[in-house]
């Protein structure tokens, strides 16, 4: 094989390695921007959840002195 093919087939054989490297990063920020969506939809669900457990322990629990006396006394 002459100079010329040889440094012709490494130049091919670069390109195909970046092209690889290439779909891979790709894949990898699809997977990550997936990831991100995911956990900012989490967030958003568990900051409303905490809003209505704040509303439920404003409504459902009383300080002791506001409790009514049992029914027995």
């Amino acid at each position: 094989m002459s100079a010329p093919e040889s440094a012709e087939r490494r130049l091919i054989e670069l390109e195909e390695r970046m092209a690889h490297l290439e779909a891979g990063m790709d894949a990898l920020t699809d997977t990550l921007l997936l990831r991100e969506r995911e956990l900012r939809d989490a967030w958003r669900v568990i900051e409303h959840l905490k809003g209505q457990l704040a509303d439920l322990r404003e409504t459902a629990v009383l300080a002791p002195e506001q409790e009514p006396p049992p029914p027995h006394y």
